[in-house]
Protein backbone atom coordinates (compact mmCIF):
# COMPACT_ATOMS: atom_id res chain seq x y z
CA UNK A 1 0.00 0.00 0.00
CA UNK A 2 1.34 3.34 -1.12
CA UNK A 3 -0.39 6.96 0.45
CA UNK A 4 1.50 8.20 -3.51
CA UNK A 5 1.18 12.41 -4.02
CA UNK A 6 -1.64 12.95 -1.12
CA UNK A 7 -3.06 16.84 -0.92
CA UNK A 8 -3.05 17.33 2.50
CA UNK A 9 -2.12 16.15 5.58
CA UNK A 10 -5.79 15.61 6.53
CA UNK A 11 -6.46 13.27 3.14
CA UNK A 12 -3.00 11.18 4.52
CA UNK A 13 -4.36 10.50 8.17
CA UNK A 14 -7.92 9.74 6.48
CA UNK A 15 -5.60 6.82 4.60
CA UNK A 16 -3.69 5.75 7.21
CA UNK A 17 -6.77 5.48 9.18
CA UNK A 18 -8.53 3.64 6.81
CA UNK A 19 -5.41 1.08 6.58
CA UNK A 20 -5.88 0.72 10.22
CA UNK A 21 -9.25 -0.38 10.32
CA UNK A 22 -8.68 -3.08 7.14
CA UNK A 23 -5.50 -4.55 9.19
CA UNK A 24 -7.77 -4.96 12.36
CA UNK A 25 -9.29 -8.21 10.90
CA UNK A 26 -5.60 -9.65 9.33
CA UNK A 27 -3.87 -12.43 10.75
CA UNK A 28 -0.58 -12.67 10.84
CA UNK A 29 0.24 -16.45 9.19
CA UNK A 30 -2.09 -19.08 11.31
CA UNK A 31 -2.22 -17.45 14.86
CA UNK A 32 -5.97 -18.01 16.00
CA UNK A 33 -6.28 -14.19 16.98
CA UNK A 34 -6.69 -11.39 14.11
CA UNK A 35 -4.44 -8.12 14.30
CA UNK A 36 -7.42 -5.93 15.93
CA UNK A 37 -7.75 -8.97 18.90
CA UNK A 38 -3.78 -8.50 19.85
CA UNK A 39 -4.11 -4.54 20.11
CA UNK A 40 -7.91 -4.75 22.06
CA UNK A 41 -6.00 -7.11 24.72
CA UNK A 42 -2.25 -4.94 24.31
CA UNK A 43 -4.38 -1.91 24.56
CA UNK A 44 -5.53 -2.53 28.57
CA UNK A 45 -1.56 -2.67 29.22
CA UNK A 46 -0.48 0.70 28.01
CA UNK A 47 -0.03 3.12 30.43
CA UNK A 48 -1.88 6.29 29.36
CA UNK A 49 0.03 9.07 27.91
CA UNK A 50 0.36 12.46 31.09
CA UNK A 51 -2.40 14.76 30.74
CA UNK A 52 0.14 17.84 30.50
CA UNK A 53 2.13 18.58 27.38
CA UNK A 54 6.02 17.00 28.04
CA UNK A 55 9.16 17.79 26.61
CA UNK A 56 10.37 15.06 24.59
CA UNK A 57 14.17 16.00 23.94
CA UNK A 58 14.15 14.58 20.39
CA UNK A 59 16.51 16.67 18.15
CA UNK A 60 17.72 14.94 15.21
CA UNK A 61 20.38 16.58 12.27
CA UNK A 62 20.58 15.84 8.62
CA UNK A 63 23.53 13.98 9.42
CA UNK A 64 22.14 11.60 11.42
CA UNK A 65 19.02 10.82 10.02
CA UNK A 66 21.27 10.22 6.37
CA UNK A 67 22.81 7.21 8.72
CA UNK A 68 19.66 5.76 10.29
CA UNK A 69 18.27 5.82 6.57
CA UNK A 70 21.47 4.08 5.44
CA UNK A 71 21.31 1.22 7.90
CA UNK A 72 17.73 0.29 7.40
CA UNK A 73 16.72 1.23 4.02
CA UNK A 74 18.35 -2.40 2.88
CA UNK A 75 16.13 -4.11 5.89
CA UNK A 76 13.68 -6.89 4.78
CA UNK A 77 12.34 -8.03 8.06
CA UNK A 78 13.28 -8.62 11.52
CA UNK A 79 17.14 -9.69 12.08
CA UNK A 80 19.20 -10.03 15.10
CA UNK A 81 21.20 -6.78 15.97
CA UNK A 82 25.09 -6.88 14.48
CA UNK A 83 24.06 -9.34 11.19
CA UNK A 84 23.33 -6.43 8.89
CA UNK A 85 27.43 -5.94 8.57
CA UNK A 86 26.86 -2.11 9.65
CA UNK A 87 26.49 -2.62 13.20
CA UNK A 88 28.34 -6.06 13.55
CA UNK A 89 31.48 -4.77 14.90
Amino acid sequence: MSAGNVGSLDELNELVDRWDTEDDGRRIRKRARTVGEYFTHEQGLLTPLPAEPFESNLVCDRTTLVVAWERVSGNRGARTAGVDAVTRY
